[in-house]
């Protein structure tokens, strides 16, 4: 490999990625595509800023779940987003 000009590197010897995480306060979700993967959410912000981002895969039930509680109970909902990979990370509740 190295003759064809080609080096390996493994993953382990890359520095961390850094993560750029915002969390956004008194958002409202929409699922663009219901709850299904590729779980596609619009993130509108109360300053008239909409992100477009996926949900992270592993965090979908309590996401859901915060989105479903706010509008029920008319909390408010707040969520950390990694704008630098597109990704809803967490969502959760807070009493208005």
């Amino acid at each position: 490999m190295e003759a064809a000009g080609l080096v390996v590197v493994r993953l382990a010897d890359l520095p961390p990625a850094e993560a750029i995480t915002r969390t956004l306060q008194d958002v409202e979700l929409v699922a663009v595509q219901g709850w299904q993967p590729p779980y596609r959410l619009t993130v509108a912000h109360g300053a008239g800023e909409t992100l477009d981002v996926h949900a992270l895969r592993t965090a979908v039930p309590d996401i859901r779940e915060a989105a479903t509680l706010a509008q029920v109970m008319g909390l408010r909902l707040d969520v950390e987003v990694d704008e630098g990979e597109g990704l809803l990370l967490r969502a959760w509740t807070v009493e208005k």
